[in-house]
């Protein structure tokens, strides 16, 4: 069967500077800090047309987004920033060519791309050894759809490890349609989401390639989607998208914990499909695709967590809206190699506070 065909909108980069000290990404996709309050949507749009150019889409709705948007690939379904915050990988899931496109975050525009047979959006970046890993599907059965026989990875339901040095690949074969990867501290242990029926998180042997187990996180429509890795609390996240929640992982243990509600009245729900640590380590970001917001939740003490994730509190905080459609969030810290300096004033601005900063 062929791969279902995503929403025609087009999809985008978006680059904004918000808070105190940390900026976050989403694919719509957007940056965004958490020390401002969040800017209210617009509830219509007056007589103007549905089109990316004016940001209306179909339900009459006008978003304004902050920050510098970035033409994207076909439907990116995920991404990650590299360890230094200086490039952004993300991954081309929709109908015809899928592949991987390198955005450099400094000046705004995709540098390299990488045609791969088929993806759903799941890519994680080990730096220190120099991998990407990069969820796959089989290629499409639809003649004019497939991509060229020269592409490599003819292989569906399987996580591709890639060595960025020697561009070898090796492939672990993991649940149904995965989705979402991440890697575990030390670089021996992945994990990925598997949208297909089951609700489950197979857990990867890095070194051998295979498939250790599989951990059920939802039910078996509940579609989990991106990962999200908490070190400090040795806790994993993961979006449920087709049940309006978040499971939670325990990495020490492997065992899941408990999830989390982005449930809304209004609308037909929020449909969470990408999550987040905050790069202060006190928030978690989920990108809710059908509400075109990112929630905010509160974290509990990192010293307390241990054991107990169970029996905290992980509040909701509030939501941030993005532009149409968000399938990813990634929260980058103001360094010295990012892209934006966050919690700093202009000199104008300076001089006008006697010269503080």
């Amino acid at each position: 069967t062929g791969r279902p065909q995503r929403p025609g909108t087009i999809r985008r980069l978006v680059r904004a500077k918000w808070g105190r000290g940390t900026m976050a990404l989403a694919a719509a996709i957007v940056l965004f800090g958490l020390g401002a309050a969040a800017r209210a949507l617009v509830p219509g749009a007056g007589n103007q047309p549905v089109s990316p150019r004016t940001h209306v889409i179909e339900s009459g709705r006008k978003l304004l987004p902050p920050g510098k948007l970035v033409r994207l690939g076909n439907f990116p379904g995920g991404g990650a920033v590299t360890a230094d915050g200086r490039f952004y990988w993300t991954v081309s899931a929709g109908y015809r060519q899928n592949d991987v496109r390198i955005v450099s975050l400094r000046k705004g525009r995709v540098l390299q791309t990488i045609k791969i047979p088929g993806a759903s959006g799941g890519v994680a970046l080990d730096s220190r050894r120099h991998l990407a890993y990069v969820s796959g599907e089989p290629d499409t059965d639809i003649t004019d759809a497939k991509m060229p026989s020269s592409t490599p990875g003819e292989l569906g339901d399987a996580a591709a490890i890639v060595n960025t040095r020697t561009n070898a690949v090796r492939y672990a074969h993991t649940g149904s349609y995965p989705f979402g990867a991440a890697i575990l501290p030390g670089g021996r242990t992945g994990l990925i989401s598997n949208q297909g029926l089951g609700g489950l998180m197979s857990v990867i042997d890095l070194k051998k390639g295979t498939k250790v187990k599989d951990i059920s996180v939802g039910g078996p429509h509940s579609n989990p989607e991106g990962i999200a890795l908490d070190p400090a609390r040795h806790l994993a996240f993961i979006p449920l998208t087709n049940a309006d929640s978040v499971a939670i992982v325990d990495t020490a243990k492997m065992k899941f914990v408990r999830t989390l509600s982005t449930h809304r009245k209004q609308g037909a729900g929020t449909a969470p499909v990408a999550a987040a640590i905050s790069s202060n380590r006190r928030n978690l970001l989920v990108a809710e695709s059908a509400a075109n917001e990112i929630a905010v939740f509160g974290l509990p003490a990192a010293a307390k967590t241990h054991g107990r994730a169970a029996a905290l509190r992980f509040p909701l905080l509030g939501r941030v809206p993005t532009a149409e459609y968000p399938t990813d969030v990634e929260s980058i810290p103001a360094g010295a190699r990012s892209p934006c300096k966050l919690g700093q004033r202009t000199r104008q601005r300076a001089r006008k506070h006697g010269g503080k900063r």
